[in-house]
Parts: structure tokens; C-alpha cells; sequence
């Protein structure tokens, strides 16, 4: 092997090294892009530097060593004029003539001392080294530039496949709890990726597989606050519970923390973006949601094509400009809505925005006392348009809501009717059955058909119940009890009400304090329903204290009833009681389902007794026990007890005349009796 190959192999295997180190740069750069990390410009740069010094110097080489070129053979003599070929000729031979003396010199030189010629001949140079040095230097400050910068965006992508091919890695190797939150966030399951997320030990993780960790982390965090559901199966079975507000802060908390961690580590990663808008516009934070959302579509990236950006983007401004309207800044709402036009994704929504900061701005009209303000609102509202079929019928029921509020705040009844009744006739469906006493009583479900309803069936309910209050208030500014008809035209919205949402606690209650009050007859079932209202957790104190006043009542009507009890049974088993009063006190007592029990105890036999002639003793003495009893009776009973008050005092007053009497008679006899002794013994 010639000197010149000993120095290129080295030199062009240098070169090749050089290349490679290069193309491992570009690839770390391409893999970077890819995954939105920063770039690595400057050591790509210095690598392509080296390497176009090396293609230099060996190319170089290869001409400077190359050899020496033959000499190049005569063509065709041009044609030349006759004169000037003759001059060509002549010089030509003189020429060979002098090539000739000096083959003819050399070969004497030859003979005289052999060897002479050939070292007196010219000697190749051999090539130089020190280009072979300077690829040397090359190639090390190549290798050292590459090892400078982050290698784990080389090597990760081995370490995964070979994991993959290994089957099911172990739950504590980290890339095996890699492949499991990967594998629970592909298929939806957020708690299970949660819980491999809390496997993974991030400090051993590449700078790549952390990027990947954060990522999958936040995203299963941002699932499981907001219950999202594979679309494929959005169908199939009832949609996850809400978490409540604390648990899905927290996850939200957690997934901006991972996200804002993961773009200082790769800036340009569109997905971390986004999801970071998304998280921001979950907690409402809609002027950085729109600004990340933006930042992703105008800097493009991995998938930045297939986000709805338009639809979030559009979403973020119509919360801002609810937030300008809020702020009484018509013009920038105005601009926004603009915006959303413009994008022509949700520009439907516009009157809608409109329509609810509007409704808002009457709630606190209304709240505020404001009627005149509420009112004219509520005009503004009605002059919206752009609105489809099912938004133009729910503005324009609220609307009639807030107008049904507005009047009944104003104490206006005849107007509130008018409007109830109108609202009626045009949503209450048709064929209602009867409202009967029925509608109050435990029903599973609802004596309408709540499914084919226009409107939901706790607004029928409140409008109903609206239409009770007013009629209370009118009937009660007539200064007396309602009669037997008018207490079941008060109650028969309460029973509509009752129709649509069976055993309603407000309805129900009302109902029972209606009839409780004005219709003594139905007592007992009106307190079994008040009864019913305060175990469904009615607020009202009212009704909550009268079923407590007739339980109290009711034990009271108990113990009155058992001393009655036993001061009738004394009655009738006593003998000095006249036979006809005894009879009609059984007559009376028969007619009380109470006293029937005592009555088949006696069995008629007290009404047979002897009579006997009273004492002034047994006279007293059951006058005392009766004017007890009537005291007992009266003290419990309170006003309800004036009669039975004055016939108590009208028998003590008689029992007083009876003592005088027999104190008199007393007297009156040992006078007698004296006057006797005198005239007898005189």
C-alpha cells in the first residue's frame, strides 16, 4: 500500500466520523422541533462547521497528493502557411537533434560510473501527516460539541421500543409506569392514570420522558376535573358524576403546574399550550385562555390543526365581552362580538350573550327594588332577535317570569292573575284531569306527563303557587274567614301545583295550613299533609309551630279526655244521681265513639241502680270534684273554655249558697232545739 493511501483512509474515515456526528445533530434538532423543545441552533451550527472543515481538508489532500499529470500528446498540427510550416520543420529537427546529444551525454555518463543518472534523478515527495492530525482534532471537537448539549432526545426512543417489545414492564421500573399512565390516558380511565402518574419517579426520567410524564399527567388531571368521556362511548351508560368543587380545583391547580413546567422545558410544544388555555378559561381566566389560544394558531406546531380553536377561542370572547357588557362598556363588547363574527364559529351565541346580561342586569333590578329599571329591561330583552326556536322560547318564558315577579313585587294582584292566567293559556298542555284532593295525597309520579311538557315542571308548580299567594292576599283583605267555597277556590292552584310536582313541601304545606285553618271538617288530613311537609324539610316556621301546636293539642285533647273518662264513669255509678239524669248523661255519652268503651263496661247496669236521697255532704263533695275538673279543663283550653268557664263559676256559686244554707240550718237548729229545752224545762 502506497504512502498516499496510508494518509487518506485515516483522513477520509475521520471525515465520515465528522459527517455522522453531524447528521446525529440534525437529528436531535429535527427530534426537538418535533417535541417543542428550544431548538439547539448553536451546536447544529458548530457541527456544520466542522464538518465542512473536513470535507475541506480531505479534499484538499486528495488534490494535493494526487500525481503527476503525463505530458500531453501532440494533436494534429494545425494547417500552417507553406513558409512558416518550413521554419516549424527546420526547428523540429534541430530538436530531435538535441534530444539525441543527450540521450547520447547520459549514456557516456552511464558508462563512466554506473548508477550515476538515476540518482541524480529527481525524488518523489511523500505526502504530508499533519492533515491526518488536524481530522484528528476535527473529529474530537465534534464528538465534544455534540456531548455538550441534552442527549436524552437521542436516547429515549431505544429504551421505549425495547420496553415495548419486553411485554408488560413492572409497575416499579419507571418506564413501566410510563407505559401504564400512557395506556390509562389512552383509553380514558383518569384516575387509573393518576394513580401510575404517582409511580413514576420524574428524577429519573429523560428530558424527553419527563416532557412526556408532565403531559400525560396534566392531561389525566384535566380529565378527571372536568368527567371528560371518550366520544366513542359518549353514548353508552350514564355520563360520570361531577367532582366536587374542591377535588376539581385541586386537579386543575395540578395540571397548570405541570403544564407551566413543561413549557419552560419545551416553549413550542402546541399541545402543553393548549391544554393550558384550556385549564385557564376551566377557571375562568379568559383573557390568558384567549392569548394561549392564539399563541397556538398562530405558531402553529404538532397538531395545532386539529384543535378547535376557533370554537374556544370564540368561547373566551364571548365571556370577555359578557364581562365588558358587566362593566357598562358597550364598545369593547361590541369589538369582541366582532371578533367572534368574524370566526364565524359561534356567532348564534352573540344574542344569547346579550339576552343574559341583559336578564342579570334586570335580577338585580329587581333584587335592588328597581322595578321602572327591571321593566324597561325586560323590554330591551324582548326587542333581541337572531334567536333560534328554543332560546327565543326560553328568553321570552323568563322574560315572563321576571314581568310575573315584577308585578307581584308592586303589589299589584289583579295584574299578576292576568299575567299567570296568560302564561297559562299559552304553555299549560291540554286535557289536565281534575284537581282533587288526590293531587296531595303520596303519588309516585306526577298526574301529567312530564315528558311531553313544553317547559320544565317546577315553572308550571311556581306559577300555580304565584297564583295562590295572590288570591290569599286578596281574600284576606276582605276582613273574614274565607267560607267552605272559597277555601277550595284558594286551594285548587295548590292542587294544580300538586299535579305537576307531587308532594311539592312548600305547595303541600300551604295546602295543609289552608285547610287546617278553614276547613275544621278535613282537620286531620290537613295536619297528616303539614305532617308530611315539615319531614320533606319545609322552611316555614308557621307551619313548623302549628303542627307542633296540635300535637300538643292533640296529647292536651288526650289527658282532658281521660279525666272525662273517669268523671262520667262516677257519674253513672252513682246512686244518689237521678235515674233520668244518669239516662240522659248515657244518651249524650253514646254518641262519642271515646265513651263507648265505658258504656259496654257498665253494660246499662248504673242506669238500674236504687236511687237514694244525696246528703248535703255527697252534695258538696261532688260538686267539688266537678268545679276541679271544670278548673283543670279551663286552664288547659285557655279562651277556647269561656263557657264551660261561667257554668264553673254559676256552680260554685250555688255550692257557696248550699254551705250558707247548711251553716244557717245549723244554726237555725240549735236555736230550735234551745227554744225547745226552755219551754220544756221551764
Amino acid at each position: 500500500m502506497s504512502e498516499r493511501l496510508w494518509i487518506l483512509i485515516p483522513l477520509l474515515a475521520g471525515c465520515v466520523a465528522v459527517l455522522v456526528l453531524l447528521g446525529l445533530g440534525l437529528r436531535a434538532f429535527g427530534i426537538e422541533r418535533r417535541e417543542g423543545l428550544t431548538p439547539s441552533r448553536r451546536r447544529v451550527g458548530l457541527l456544520a462547521l466542522l464538518a465542512l472543515a473536513a470535507v475541506g481538508l480531505t479534499g484538499w489532500t486528495i488534490w494535493a497528493t494526487r500525481a503527476p499529470d503525463a505530458p500531453a500528446k501532440a494533436g494534429p498540427a494545425p494547417a500552417l502557411a507553406p513558409a512558416v510550416q518550413k521554419q516549424l520543420e527546420a526547428k523540429q529537427a534541430e530538436l530531435d537533434q538535441a534530444r539525441k546529444e543527450v540521450e547520447r551525454l547520459e549514456a557516456e555518463v552511464a558508462a563512466i560510473a554506473p548508477g550515476a543518472g538515476a540518482a541524480a534523478a529527481p525524488q518523489a515527495v511523500p505526502p504530508p501527516v499533519w492533515p491526518v492530525l488536524v481530522m484528528a482534532l476535527l473529529m474530537l471537537v465534534s464528538a465534544v460539541v455534540l456531548l455538550s448539549g441534552e442527549l436524552g432526545d437521542l436516547l429515549p426512543w431505544r429504551r421505549r421500543k425495547q420496553v415495548a417489545a419486553a411485554g408488560t414492564p413492572s409497575a416499579a421500573d419507571p418506564l413501566g409506569a410510563m407505559a401504564a399512565l400512557a395506556e390509562a390516558v389512552d383509553q380514558w380511565r383518569w384516575a387509573d392514570a393518576l394513580a401510575a402518574a404517582q409511580r413514576v419517579h420524574a428524577e429519573d426520567l429523560a428530558k424527553l420522558e419527563l416532557c412526556d410524564y408532565l403531559y400525560l399527567r396534566a392531561f389525566a388531571a384535566v380529565g378527571e376535573a372536568l368527567a371528560l368521556r371518550d366520544p366513542a362511548e359518549a353514548g353508552a351508560g350514564a355520563a360520570p358524576p361531577a367532582l366536587p368543587a374542591a377535588e376539581r380545583a385541586a386537579h386543575l391547580t395540578q395540571a397548570e403546574s405541570d403544564l407551566g413546567r413543561l413549557l419552560d422545558l419545551a416553549p413550542r410544544m402546541a399541545e402543553a399550550r393548549y391544554l393550558l388555555a384550556r385549564v385557564q378559561a376551566e377557571r375562568g381566566e379568559h383573557q390568558a385562555a384567549l392569548d394561549g389560544y392564539r399563541a397556538v394558531k398562530d405558531g402553529g406546531g404538532l397538531g395545532a390543526s386539529n384543535l378547535p380553536l376557533a370554537h374556544d377561542e370564540s368561547v373566551c370572547l364571548l365571556r370577555l365581552a359578557e364581562a365588558r357588557l358587566g362593566a357598562a362598556d358597550s364598545a369593547g363588547a361590541s369589538a369582541l362580538f366582532d371578533q367572534v363574527t368574524k370566526l364565524g364559529v359561534l356567532q348564534q351565541q352573540i344574542p344569547i350573550a346579550l339576552i343574559t346580561h341583559r336578564l342579570l342586569e334586570v335580577q338585580a333590578a329587581v333584587r335592588a327594588g328597581k322595578l321602572d329599571e327591571a321593566r324597561a329591561g325586560l323590554a330591551a330583552v324582548r326587542t333581541i332577535e337572531g334567536l333560534a326556536e328554543a332560546e327565543r322560547r326560553t328568553a321570552e318564558v323568563t322574560s315572563d317570569v321576571y314581568q310575573l315577579l315584577i308585578s307581584h313585587r308592586e303589589g299589584d294582584h289583579a295584574a299578576t292573575q292576568a299575567q299567570v292566567q296568560a302564561f297559562l293559556g299559552r304553555w299549560l298542555p291540554a286535557g289536565l284531569p281534575a284537581a282533587t284532593e288526590q293531587s296531595a295525597d303520596e303519588y309516585l309520579c306526577a298526574a301529567v306527563d312530564v315528558d311531553t311538557l313544553l317547559l320544565p315542571a317546577e315553572l308550571y308548580r311556581g306559577f300555580f303557587f304565584v297564583l295562590a299567594v295572590t288570591q290569599a292576599e286578596q281574600a284576606g283583605r276582605r276582613g273574614r274567614a274565607p267560607d267552605a267555597a272559597e277555601t277550595l277556590a284558594l286551594a285548587e292552584p295548590l292542587l294544580r301545583a300538586l299535579q305537576f310536582e307531587p308532594r311539592q313541601r312548600e305547595a303541600l304545606a300551604a295546602l295543609g295550613v289552608l285547610y287546617y285553618w278553614f276547613r275544621p271538617a278535613a282537620r286531620a288530613k290537613a295536619l297528616e299533609w303539614l305532617e308530611a311537609a315539615v319531614g320533606l324539610g319545609v322552611r316555614s316556621r308557621t307551619v313548623r309551630q302549628l303542627v307542633a301546636l296540635a300535637r300538643q293539642r292533640e296529647r292536651e285533647r288526650g289527658e282532658l279526655l281521660d279525666l272525662f273518662r273517669s268523671a262520667s264513669a262516677r257519674f253513672l255509678g252513682d246512686a244518689m244521681v237521678s235515674p233520668q239524669v244518669r239516662r240522659a248523661l248515657a244518651e249524650e255519652l253514646g254518641r262519642f265513639q271515646d265513651f263507648q268503651p265505658i258504656l259496654l263496661e257498665l253494660d246499662g247496669a248504673p242506669l238500674e241502680l236504687e236511687p237514694r236521697p244525696p246528703t248535703v255532704a255527697a252534695l258538696r263533695e261532688r260538686a267539688r270534684f266537678v268545679l276541679g275538673l271544670a278548673g283543670e279543663v279551663a286552664a288547659r283550653q285557655g279562651g277556647d273554655a269561656r263557657a264551660l268557664a261561667g257554668a264553673a263559676r254559676e256552680l260554685s256559686g250555688v255550692v257557696d249558697a248550699l254551705d250558707g244554707d247548711a251553716t244557717r240550718l245549723e244554726e237555725l237548729e240549735k236555736r230550735v232545739m234551745e227554744e225547745v229545752g226552755k219551754v220544756v224545762l221551764r
